[in-house]
């Protein structure tokens, strides 16, 4: 009876300690806001590429659109 003891401690040891540092999101909108923080992060890990990309020499352009000669007027460049 005595070594069923310590194992009942450490079971319950076991099950108060292990529990997750972050628990999965049940509602829509803590779903939500997983998604959004997952679309946030992918944006932070390409900054370097576009930096990479921007010191290589290439520009990045965003034309307008329904205009002649939307090239001469882009809507953003850098």
């Amino acid at each position: 009876m005595s070594e069923n003891q310590p194992n009942a401690e450490m079971d319950e040891y076991y099950r108060r300690t292990r529990q997750p540092l972050f628990r999965n999101p049940t509602t829509r909108l803590g779903k939500l806001g997983c998604g959004l923080l997952v679309v946030l992060w992918f944006f932070v890990m390409m900054i370097p590429f576009v930096m990479f990309w921007l010191a290589s020499g290439q520009s990045i352009t965003i034309p307008r659109g329904g205009i002649p000669e939307a090239e001469q007027y882009p809507r953003w460049q850098m």
